[in-house]
């Protein structure tokens, strides 16, 4: 990812209740993609929410819980 490529971030509270909004947000980036071949896309998990739970596309990069986001 160069410092000019578009970034997408998806991220959830404290909570798990936003997995399919995460999942829905992942499922998205391969569309996108389509149109904008170097998007990045980082989806952060809530404090109750581990990533291996997830059902993301190759290419989304996935990080776990992060104080203060």
């Amino acid at each position: 990812m160069s410092d000019q490529s578009p970034l997408v971030i998806c991220a959830l509270g404290g909570s798990s209740a936003g997995k399919e909004l995460l999942e829905l947000g992942g499922r998205s980036f391969p569309i996108i993609r389509q149109q904008m071949p170097d998007l990045h896309m980082v989806v952060v998990c809530g404090s109750q929410l581990e990533i291996e739970s997830l059902d993301l596309p190759d290419g989304v990069d996935a990080r776990g819980y992060v104080p203060d986001l």
